[in-house]
């Protein structure tokens, strides 16, 4: 395991205890990496969120899940961690299949692809990605293949160790993962 994802599961693990401690809320969303602050994609979120509770009733992950990769704003730029009092901490991650496939970060095209451009086509090198990701697919049976655009070599990206599963909707995807304080993320 990471260093930082020690520390967040440890961070997790605190805030999770405070937060099922409080008896004012009953859910909480943590934004994790965000690129950019839309206040109007923030609200936007916020407020589908709500009007899908009191239509439905009661506060379910699966409804936040949806409204997020509803929202642009929002889905494009953070990934969120949510905590409800009628369950656990769920973290997703949009996973943007050119930069982020399955929430992790590529590898850098040019420490693994030893193939040779020239300057004035270094544009033209960059990962093409390919994966079999669908709706309730645990992550760690995705098939993640990254190509060079320039070579076309292919390389396999490890999944056996991904937690959690795929949500898919309207094109989007996101990784979802729920949290256990003894075992971490599920």
């Amino acid at each position: 395991m990471l260093k930082e994802d020690m520390i967040l599961q440890e961070s997790i693990s605190t805030y999770e205890t405070w937060f099922h401690g409080q008896g004012f809320w009953d859910a909480s969303v943590l934004s994790l990496n965000l690129s950019r602050l839309s206040i109007r994609g923030w609200a936007q979120f916020l407020v589908n969120v709500a009007i899908a509770i009191a239509d439905s009733g009661q506060h379910t992950a699966e409804q936040v899940v949806s409204v997020w990769m509803d929202v642009e704003a929002v889905y494009n730029h953070s990934d969120l961690i949510l905590f409800l009092r009628s369950g656990g901490a769920m973290k997703m991650l949009a996973p943007d299949f050119t930069k982020r496939p399955m929430g992790k970060p590529l590898p850098d095209i040019a420490k693994i692809c030893l193939c040779l451009v020239s300057p004035t086509q270094a544009h033209l090198k960059f990962w093409q990605v390919k994966h079999n990701a669908q709706q309730a697919l645990r992550a760690r049976d995705v098939v993640l293949t990254v190509s060079c655009s320039f070579c076309r070599r292919v390389w396999r990206l490890p999944t056996s160790e991904l937690a959690g599963s795929v949500k898919h909707r309207d094109g989007r995807y996101a990784r979802v993962l729920a949290y256990s304080v003894e075992k971490g993320w599920l």
